[in-house]
């Protein structure tokens, strides 16, 4: 009964132009059982309806449940807070008890949006005190070193929007520090190994902005000797040097992720992804269609490098073998519109536009036979590329085909695609 008023609830809730219609039901289930979910969905309610004095009494009866709120629904509240409220919401978060994390972590989140950015920061300075007294190390207190390390990243972002430069480089060297002891600690451990690569991430992009390569090269040279990744942490650690163009680096992660998966369609997909962007283009083809071939079904393989770059390659050999290997992807996927709509848009690309044109009339033909979710989507792809090929007579007819199928429907997305469609052209 609980659960089935908290779906009512979530229906009409805080986005919805009349809350109050869900407050009875919320009220209910909470009064059943004070989970925090029905807790997160009551405090928005009381706080869209500007019934603060009841909402913080929730803070009162539980604060751990804070950390699971959907802020992006506060966006939502917040235009409706007029400036007395927005006084009191600020004076009612001051009031907070002091006793838990929950509440450095609820007030920065609400300060942060309220664009309140030095309470955010005092905040932010208090949780990361608070959180070193109580940190030993992450052997014996692997949770806290992670939470520390999450409060360091907060703090390292917001003291950087101050302008505290070198305060916020000592933060985010202090939060790449203490995960590569956790990384030490735990080393086969996921989520240790993710907050490591996070974190470097963080100090490398701060090298970047201050334009100390020398110092950035040397960093990404030390984190490759930090223990030995998991398979997890070499895809990160592979993507987050592939931002930085480190591309040599990156394959030689990739190189190790297909040692470890040698029939792993993914790992194939992104090496050729960095050999393309290292301009070795035999490579790239060769891992390309290794992929296709593990994973004939896996489109992705096709658009991982986009279609507009493929055409631009100065490697001849590449981009035919390209263009080849999307004929023989349609092939092997001769009842997917996907494979159609796929090679339509390279098509496009490589300039190909009545072999684009047929691809897309078979697409149009065949969305009668798909699911919803399929259908409107591939229609309005292939709306966009008629477009790009000037059909302007094939636009038309996806236009009639999406309202004949979508024009009366209440679904959200349904109704979202079609109305797009429709409105790219005359």
């Amino acid at each position: 009964t609980g659960r089935a008023s908290v779906l009512r609830g979530e229906t009409y809730g805080a986005d919805d132009p009349d809350p109050a219609r869900a407050l009875p039901d919320l009220e209910y289930a909470y009064h059943l059982h004070k989970d925090p979910f029905t807790a997160a969905m009551l405090f928005q309610v009381y706080i869209f309806l500007e019934r603060f004095d009841e909402a913080f009494d929730l803070l009162q009866d539980d604060l751990s449940w804070s950390q699971r709120l959907n802020w992006a629904g506060f966006r939502n509240i917040r235009p409706r807070l007029d400036a007395a409220s927005r006084q009191r919401l600020l004076e009612e978060l001051d009031k907070a008890p002091v006793h838990d994390l929950g509440r450095y972590q609820l007030r920065v989140r609400w300060y942060t949006e309220l664009n309140e950015d030095d309470l955010a920061l005092a905040d932010d300075q208090s949780l990361v005190k608070l959180l070193e007294a109580e940190y030993v190390s992450p052997a014996t207190t692997p949770q806290a070193a992670e939470d520390l390390n999450s409060a360091y990243a907060v703090l390292g972002e917001a003291l950087l929007k101050a302008g505290h430069t070198a305060e916020a480089e000592a933060v985010f060297r202090k939060g790449y520090k203490l995960s590569v002891e956790s990384v030490a600690a735990y080393p086969t451990d996921n989520y240790s190994w993710s907050q490591c690569i996070d974190s470097a991430g963080r100090l490398l992009k701060f090298l970047n902005l201050q334009g100390r390569e020398a110092e950035r090269d040397r960093l990404v040279t030390t984190l490759r000797t930090v223990a030995t990744p998991t398979t997890s942490a070499l895809q990160r650690r592979a993507g987050l040097l592939m931002n930085l163009e480190r591309f040599d680096a990156a394959l030689s992660d990739y190189d190790e992720l297909v040692v470890r998966a040698p029939d792993d369609a993914g790992s194939f997909r992104l090496r050729a992804v960095a050999q393309f962007r290292s301009e070795r283009y035999a490579r790239a083809l060769g891992d390309l269609e290794r992929a296709v071939d593990l994973k004939p079904g896996d489109l992705s393989s096709l658009t991982q490098i986009p279609a507009a770059e493929v055409a631009a390659c100065p490697n001849d050999e590449f981009r035919s073998g390209f263009r080849g290997l999307v004929d023989r992807a349609v092939e092997l996927n001769e009842s997917s519109t996907e494979s159609l709509t796929v090679r339509a848009i390279t098509l496009v690309e490589f300039g190909e536009l009545e072999q684009a044109c047929a691809d897309l009339k078979v697409v149009s033909s065949r969305d009668s036979a798909a699911p919803n979710s399929a259908a409107y989507y591939d229609v309005y792809r292939a709306a966009l590329l008629s477009l790009a090929t000037t059909d302007q007579d094939g636009y038309r007819e996806l236009c009639q085909r999406m309202l004949t199928r979508f024009g009366d429907s209440h679904e959200p997305m349904e109704t979202h695609f079609a109305a797009w469609t429709c409105s790219l052209g005359p």
